[in-house]
């Protein structure tokens, strides 16, 4: 919830660095944002120190109370069950098909793999690849 507001956002160390492709504000007026003036200001600071006391006193508001908990009984839930084939079968739907077609998988990887090569073989091995490329990567194949 909070992305845009610290140092992992993408856009104020972008507007922070000198010749970057993204400094729209160096290509417009010739200057350089500092970084203390995007991500310490009182709008973000308050902003962020809010999420952070708010969001944990939401999710304590809005949990379950001790009526509505179930608690399992692992020894009945260990113990297999035969259910009807009729139980079993789920429907043959669009969208069930299209979760089992494996070449749709590797045909998103390719893909992937190829945005990279072609990402990288613009770059210099030997300078550092781009940071943010790499985490939507990362978190690409997690999901």
């Amino acid at each position: 919830m909070i992305f845009s507001s610290g140092f992992s956002s993408s856009i104020a160390p972008s507007q922070a660095t000198p010749g970057s492709s993204l400094n729209i504000v160096q290509k417009v007026t010739g200057q350089v944002l500092p970084l203390e003036s995007m991500l310490f200001t009182p709008l973000n600071l308050v902003t962020t120190f809010v999420l952070f006391v708010a969001l944990p006193l939401l999710y304590w508001a809005i949990q379950p109370g001790d009526d509505d908990v179930q608690i399992a009984n692992l020894k009945e839930s260990a113990a297999p069950t035969e259910a009807s084939p009729e139980e079993t079968r789920e429907p043959r739907t669009l969208a069930r098909k299209l979760e089992e077609a494996w070449i749709l998988n590797v045909i998103l990887m390719v893909a992937g793999i190829a945005a990279l090569g072609l990402v990288w073989r613009r770059t210099v091995w030997c300078c550092i690849i781009d940071l943010r490329l790499s985490v939507n990567c990362v978190y690409l194949a997690v999901a």
